[in-house]
Protein backbone atom coordinates (compact mmCIF):
# COMPACT_ATOMS: atom_id res chain seq x y z
CA UNK A 1 0.00 0.00 0.00
CA UNK A 2 1.41 3.38 -1.02
CA UNK A 3 1.78 6.10 1.61
CA UNK A 4 2.31 9.51 0.04
CA UNK A 5 4.41 11.98 2.03
CA UNK A 6 3.06 14.95 0.12
CA UNK A 7 3.04 18.61 1.17
CA UNK A 8 0.59 19.43 3.96
CA UNK A 9 -0.72 23.02 3.99
CA UNK A 10 0.38 24.66 7.22
CA UNK A 11 -3.07 26.22 7.46
CA UNK A 12 -4.57 22.75 7.99
CA UNK A 13 -2.55 22.37 11.19
CA UNK A 14 -2.49 25.86 12.71
CA UNK A 15 -3.69 29.42 12.30
CA UNK A 16 -0.56 31.50 11.73
CA UNK A 17 -0.17 34.57 13.95
CA UNK A 18 3.40 35.84 13.52
CA UNK A 19 6.92 34.77 12.65
CA UNK A 20 10.23 35.14 14.43
CA UNK A 21 12.21 36.87 13.13
CA UNK A 22 9.45 39.01 11.58
CA UNK A 23 11.39 39.20 8.30
CA UNK A 24 11.17 35.42 7.83
CA UNK A 25 8.28 34.07 5.77
CA UNK A 26 6.87 30.77 6.94
CA UNK A 27 6.38 28.02 4.34
CA UNK A 28 2.90 27.50 2.96
CA UNK A 29 3.26 23.71 3.26
CA UNK A 30 5.50 21.12 4.90
CA UNK A 31 6.45 17.54 4.03
CA UNK A 32 6.55 15.27 7.05
CA UNK A 33 5.91 11.52 7.36
CA UNK A 34 4.16 11.86 10.73
CA UNK A 35 0.91 13.18 9.26
CA UNK A 36 0.24 10.59 6.51
CA UNK A 37 1.35 7.82 8.88
CA UNK A 38 -1.12 8.90 11.55
CA UNK A 39 -3.94 8.87 8.98
CA UNK A 40 -3.33 5.18 8.19
CA UNK A 41 -5.20 3.70 11.13
CA UNK A 42 -8.57 3.07 9.50
CA UNK A 43 -7.02 1.69 6.30
CA UNK A 44 -4.74 -0.70 8.19
CA UNK A 45 -7.54 -2.02 10.39
CA UNK A 46 -9.70 -2.54 7.29
CA UNK A 47 -6.92 -4.60 5.67
CA UNK A 48 -6.66 -6.80 8.76
CA UNK A 49 -10.43 -7.33 8.83
CA UNK A 50 -10.30 -8.43 5.20
CA UNK A 51 -7.75 -11.12 6.06
CA UNK A 52 -4.35 -9.52 5.47
CA UNK A 53 -1.56 -11.50 7.14
CA UNK A 54 1.08 -8.79 6.61
CA UNK A 55 1.26 -5.28 5.22
CA UNK A 56 4.01 -3.64 3.17
CA UNK A 57 3.79 0.15 3.25
CA UNK A 58 5.57 1.95 0.43
CA UNK A 59 6.75 5.49 1.17
CA UNK A 60 6.27 7.88 -1.73
CA UNK A 61 7.93 11.27 -1.59
CA UNK A 62 10.62 10.38 0.96
CA UNK A 63 14.24 9.52 0.12
CA UNK A 64 15.51 6.19 1.37
CA UNK A 65 17.69 7.63 4.14
CA UNK A 66 14.70 9.52 5.58
CA UNK A 67 12.20 6.68 5.20
CA UNK A 68 14.43 4.18 7.03
CA UNK A 69 13.74 3.54 10.70
CA UNK A 70 10.72 5.81 11.11
CA UNK A 71 8.90 4.95 14.37
CA UNK A 72 5.47 5.50 12.84
CA UNK A 73 2.59 5.57 13.39
CA UNK A 74 3.02 5.94 17.15
CA UNK A 75 -0.49 6.97 18.18
CA UNK A 76 -2.22 3.82 16.88
CA UNK A 77 -2.71 0.54 18.78
CA UNK A 78 -0.56 -2.42 17.79
CA UNK A 79 -1.83 -4.50 14.87
CA UNK A 80 -2.05 -8.30 15.04
CA UNK A 81 -0.01 -8.61 11.82
CA UNK A 82 3.54 -7.52 10.93
CA UNK A 83 3.97 -4.27 9.01
CA UNK A 84 7.05 -3.45 6.93
CA UNK A 85 7.89 -0.07 5.42
CA UNK A 86 10.06 0.41 2.36
CA UNK A 87 11.17 3.40 0.33
CA UNK A 88 9.34 3.81 -2.96
CA UNK A 89 12.46 3.32 -5.06
CA UNK A 90 13.02 -0.11 -3.51
CA UNK A 91 9.42 -1.13 -4.01
CA UNK A 92 9.61 -0.22 -7.68
CA UNK A 93 12.80 -2.24 -8.13
CA UNK A 94 11.37 -5.33 -6.42
CA UNK A 95 7.77 -5.09 -7.60
CA UNK A 96 7.94 -8.17 -9.85
CA UNK A 97 10.12 -10.29 -7.60
CA UNK A 98 9.63 -12.60 -4.63
CA UNK A 99 11.26 -12.28 -1.23
CA UNK A 100 11.04 -14.29 1.94
CA UNK A 101 11.99 -13.18 5.42
CA UNK A 102 11.60 -14.74 8.84
CA UNK A 103 11.38 -12.44 11.83
CA UNK A 104 11.62 -13.91 15.31
CA UNK A 105 10.39 -11.75 18.17
CA UNK A 106 10.72 -12.38 21.88
CA UNK A 107 8.02 -10.69 24.00
CA UNK A 108 9.54 -8.49 26.69
CA UNK A 109 6.54 -6.54 28.02
CA UNK A 110 4.58 -5.14 29.42
CA UNK A 111 7.06 -2.45 30.40
CA UNK A 112 6.34 0.33 32.85
CA UNK A 113 7.67 3.86 32.65
CA UNK A 114 7.56 6.58 35.26
CA UNK A 115 7.23 10.29 34.68
CA UNK A 116 9.92 12.46 36.26
CA UNK A 117 8.73 15.68 37.84
CA UNK A 118 9.70 18.25 40.43
CA UNK A 119 8.36 21.40 42.06
CA UNK A 120 10.03 24.78 42.44
CA UNK A 121 8.03 26.54 45.14
CA UNK A 122 7.29 30.18 44.45
CA UNK A 123 8.07 33.12 46.69
CA UNK A 124 4.62 34.68 46.50
CA UNK A 125 1.17 33.25 45.88
CA UNK A 126 0.75 29.73 47.21
CA UNK A 127 -2.37 28.60 45.36
CA UNK A 128 -1.29 29.20 41.74
CA UNK A 129 1.04 27.09 39.62
CA UNK A 130 2.68 27.23 36.22
CA UNK A 131 3.15 23.86 34.50
CA UNK A 132 6.37 23.34 32.52
CA UNK A 133 6.14 20.10 30.57
CA UNK A 134 7.84 17.87 28.03
CA UNK A 135 8.05 14.13 27.30
CA UNK A 136 10.62 11.33 27.49
CA UNK A 137 10.85 8.12 25.45
CA UNK A 138 12.09 9.39 22.09
CA UNK A 139 13.97 7.32 19.48
CA UNK A 140 16.79 9.80 18.84
CA UNK A 141 18.71 12.70 20.46
CA UNK A 142 16.36 15.32 19.01
CA UNK A 143 13.00 13.78 19.84
CA UNK A 144 14.28 12.84 23.30
CA UNK A 145 15.93 16.10 24.41
CA UNK A 146 13.02 17.91 26.04
CA UNK A 147 14.11 16.71 29.51
CA UNK A 148 17.54 18.29 28.94
CA UNK A 149 15.79 21.61 28.32
CA UNK A 150 13.68 21.01 31.42
CA UNK A 151 16.78 20.55 33.59
CA UNK A 152 18.17 23.85 32.32
CA UNK A 153 14.91 25.61 33.13
CA UNK A 154 14.77 24.01 36.58
CA UNK A 155 18.27 25.26 37.37
CA UNK A 156 17.34 28.78 36.27
CA UNK A 157 14.16 28.78 38.36
CA UNK A 158 15.95 27.53 41.47
CA UNK A 159 18.68 30.16 41.05
CA UNK A 160 16.11 32.96 40.75
CA UNK A 161 12.88 31.74 42.26
CA UNK A 162 9.64 32.78 40.58
CA UNK A 163 6.62 34.32 42.28
CA UNK A 164 4.36 31.40 41.39
CA UNK A 165 5.13 27.74 42.08
CA UNK A 166 6.38 25.97 38.95
CA UNK A 167 5.77 22.25 38.39
CA UNK A 168 8.20 20.72 35.88
CA UNK A 169 7.11 17.43 34.28
CA UNK A 170 8.86 15.01 31.89
CA UNK A 171 5.96 12.69 31.08
CA UNK A 172 6.53 9.08 30.12
CA UNK A 173 4.88 7.05 27.38
CA UNK A 174 4.98 9.51 24.49
CA UNK A 175 5.58 6.83 21.86
CA UNK A 176 3.17 4.32 23.42
CA UNK A 177 0.15 6.58 23.88
CA UNK A 178 -2.47 3.91 23.03
CA UNK A 179 -1.23 1.88 26.01
CA UNK A 180 -1.65 4.76 28.46
CA UNK A 181 -4.75 4.86 30.68
CA UNK A 182 -5.89 8.30 29.53
CA UNK A 183 -6.67 9.47 26.00
CA UNK A 184 -4.40 11.96 24.28
CA UNK A 185 -0.77 12.91 24.69
CA UNK A 186 1.16 11.40 27.59
CA UNK A 187 0.93 14.57 29.70
CA UNK A 188 -2.80 13.79 29.98
CA UNK A 189 -1.98 10.77 32.15
CA UNK A 190 0.24 12.81 34.46
CA UNK A 191 -2.48 15.45 34.78
CA UNK A 192 -5.09 12.83 35.65
CA UNK A 193 -2.85 11.36 38.36
CA UNK A 194 -1.77 14.68 39.91
CA UNK A 195 -4.84 16.86 39.91
CA UNK A 196 -3.91 18.59 43.17
CA UNK A 197 -1.23 20.58 41.34
CA UNK A 198 -3.46 22.14 38.72
CA UNK A 199 -7.26 21.66 38.75
CA UNK A 200 -8.17 24.31 41.35
CA UNK A 201 -10.60 22.09 43.26
CA UNK A 202 -11.03 22.54 47.01
CA UNK A 203 -7.62 22.21 48.63
CA UNK A 204 -5.89 21.98 45.26
CA UNK A 205 -3.68 24.48 43.48
CA UNK A 206 -4.72 26.00 40.16
CA UNK A 207 -2.54 26.10 37.06
CA UNK A 208 -2.84 29.58 35.55
CA UNK A 209 -0.57 28.81 32.59
CA UNK A 210 1.63 26.17 31.02
CA UNK A 211 4.77 26.15 28.89
CA UNK A 212 5.78 23.12 26.82
CA UNK A 213 9.22 22.60 25.30
CA UNK A 214 10.13 19.78 22.89
CA UNK A 215 12.77 18.96 20.27
CA UNK A 216 15.24 21.81 20.82
CA UNK A 217 18.21 22.60 18.59
CA UNK A 218 16.83 20.94 15.47
CA UNK A 219 18.68 21.45 12.19
CA UNK A 220 17.43 20.61 8.72
CA UNK A 221 19.57 18.37 6.51
CA UNK A 222 21.00 21.48 4.85
CA UNK A 223 22.21 22.81 8.22
CA UNK A 224 19.55 25.52 8.50
CA UNK A 225 17.53 25.84 11.72
CA UNK A 226 14.43 23.67 11.52
CA UNK A 227 11.09 25.46 11.72
CA UNK A 228 9.84 25.77 15.30
CA UNK A 229 6.07 25.54 15.64
CA UNK A 230 5.02 27.59 18.67
CA UNK A 231 1.39 27.15 19.72
CA UNK A 232 -0.07 30.01 21.76
CA UNK A 233 -3.62 29.54 23.02
CA UNK A 234 -4.48 33.08 24.16
CA UNK A 235 -3.78 36.51 22.67
CA UNK A 236 -1.81 37.79 25.71
CA UNK A 237 0.46 34.73 25.61
CA UNK A 238 1.01 35.22 21.88
CA UNK A 239 2.10 38.81 22.52
CA UNK A 240 4.53 38.02 25.34
CA UNK A 241 5.96 35.09 23.38
CA UNK A 242 6.65 37.35 20.40
CA UNK A 243 8.49 39.73 22.72
CA UNK A 244 10.51 36.91 24.30
CA UNK A 245 11.48 35.52 20.90
CA UNK A 246 12.48 38.96 19.58
CA UNK A 247 15.46 38.86 21.96
CA UNK A 248 16.88 35.62 20.57
CA UNK A 249 20.57 35.71 19.73
CA UNK A 250 20.87 32.82 17.26
CA UNK A 251 19.46 32.52 13.72
CA UNK A 252 16.14 30.73 13.97
CA UNK A 253 12.82 30.20 12.20
CA UNK A 254 9.74 30.16 14.40
CA UNK A 255 6.06 30.26 13.50
CA UNK A 256 3.80 31.53 16.28
CA UNK A 257 0.35 30.08 15.76
CA UNK A 258 -2.97 29.08 17.29
CA UNK A 259 -4.10 25.43 17.10
CA UNK A 260 -6.87 24.36 14.76
CA UNK A 261 -9.94 22.55 16.07
CA UNK A 262 -8.97 19.01 14.98
CA UNK A 263 -5.36 18.80 16.08
CA UNK A 264 -2.89 20.31 18.51
CA UNK A 265 0.53 18.89 17.73
CA UNK A 266 2.68 17.86 20.67
CA UNK A 267 2.35 17.76 24.43
CA UNK A 268 0.55 21.11 24.60
CA UNK A 269 -2.66 19.32 23.64
CA UNK A 270 -3.68 18.20 27.17
CA UNK A 271 -3.22 21.73 28.53
CA UNK A 272 -5.41 23.04 25.73
CA UNK A 273 -8.05 20.39 26.43
CA UNK A 274 -8.14 21.47 30.09
CA UNK A 275 -8.25 25.15 29.03
CA UNK A 276 -4.97 26.02 30.69
CA UNK A 277 -3.45 28.97 28.77
CA UNK A 278 -0.22 27.72 27.26
CA UNK A 279 2.76 28.26 25.01
CA UNK A 280 3.92 25.00 23.41
CA UNK A 281 7.04 24.92 21.24
CA UNK A 282 8.27 22.04 19.11
CA UNK A 283 10.16 21.42 15.90
CA UNK A 284 8.82 18.73 13.56
CA UNK A 285 11.59 17.79 11.09
CA UNK A 286 11.20 14.86 8.71
CA UNK A 287 13.60 12.78 10.82
CA UNK A 288 11.84 13.48 14.13
CA UNK A 289 10.69 9.87 14.62
CA UNK A 290 13.68 8.18 12.99
CA UNK A 291 15.41 5.56 15.12
CA UNK A 292 19.02 6.51 15.94
CA UNK A 293 21.63 3.89 16.71
CA UNK A 294 23.70 4.57 19.85
CA UNK A 295 26.52 7.03 19.14
CA UNK A 296 25.47 7.52 15.52
CA UNK A 297 27.73 10.47 14.54
CA UNK A 298 25.23 11.78 11.98
CA UNK A 299 22.91 12.93 14.72
CA UNK A 300 25.56 15.27 16.11
CA UNK A 301 25.06 17.34 12.99
CA UNK A 302 21.29 17.37 13.39
CA UNK A 303 21.15 18.96 16.84
CA UNK A 304 22.81 22.34 17.37
CA UNK A 305 23.71 22.88 21.03
CA UNK A 306 23.98 26.67 20.67
CA UNK A 307 20.56 26.82 19.02
CA UNK A 308 19.12 24.61 21.76
CA UNK A 309 20.53 26.92 24.44
CA UNK A 310 19.03 29.91 22.62
CA UNK A 311 15.63 28.22 22.49
CA UNK A 312 15.72 27.34 26.18
CA UNK A 313 16.70 30.92 27.02
CA UNK A 314 13.68 32.14 25.03
CA UNK A 315 11.42 29.72 26.89
CA UNK A 316 12.80 31.01 30.20
CA UNK A 317 11.94 34.56 29.13
CA UNK A 318 8.41 33.36 28.38
CA UNK A 319 8.21 31.83 31.85
CA UNK A 320 9.45 35.02 33.52
CA UNK A 321 6.94 37.10 31.56
CA UNK A 322 4.10 34.75 32.48
CA UNK A 323 5.13 34.86 36.13
CA UNK A 324 5.06 38.67 36.09
CA UNK A 325 1.60 38.82 34.48
CA UNK A 326 -1.53 38.97 36.67
CA UNK A 327 -3.72 35.90 36.31
CA UNK A 328 -6.60 37.80 34.76
CA UNK A 329 -4.32 39.20 32.07
CA UNK A 330 -3.10 35.80 30.81
CA UNK A 331 -6.23 35.32 28.72
CA UNK A 332 -8.85 32.59 28.46
CA UNK A 333 -8.59 29.53 26.25
CA UNK A 334 -11.52 29.59 23.83
CA UNK A 335 -13.25 26.36 22.97
CA UNK A 336 -13.55 25.69 19.27
CA UNK A 337 -17.09 26.02 17.99
CA UNK A 338 -18.89 23.17 16.17
CA UNK A 339 -18.82 25.04 12.86
CA UNK A 340 -15.03 25.36 13.15
CA UNK A 341 -14.71 21.60 13.54
CA UNK A 342 -16.91 21.04 10.51
CA UNK A 343 -14.87 23.52 8.47
CA UNK A 344 -11.53 22.03 9.51
CA UNK A 345 -12.75 18.47 8.91
CA UNK A 346 -13.90 19.42 5.40
CA UNK A 347 -10.54 21.01 4.64
CA UNK A 348 -8.69 17.93 5.89
CA UNK A 349 -10.91 15.60 3.88
CA UNK A 350 -10.28 17.60 0.70
CA UNK A 351 -6.53 17.33 1.30
CA UNK A 352 -6.71 13.58 2.00
CA UNK A 353 -8.63 13.07 -1.22
CA UNK A 354 -6.06 15.09 -3.11
CA UNK A 355 -8.30 18.01 -4.01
Amino acid sequence: MDVAARPVPVGLLVRALATSPPTWTAPAAVVNPVIPAELLGRRLRALVRRGAVAVVLVWRGLPEDVAAGQWLPFTLPDLPVPVVRVAGEHADALADGDAHVTVTATPTGPARGESVWCVVEGTGTSDETVLVTTHTDGPNPLEENGPVALVGLARALVADRPRRTHVLVAATGHLRMPQLPHRGQCTATWLAEHRSWWDGAAGHRRAVAGVVVEHVGALDDDGAPEVELVHTTTAPLAALTATAFAARARPHRALLAAPRSLVHLGEGEPLHEHRIPAVASLAVPRRLLQLAAPDDPRWRGRVDVALAEDQVAAVERVLRAVDATPTGALGTVRRHRPWERVRDAARLLRWVRGA
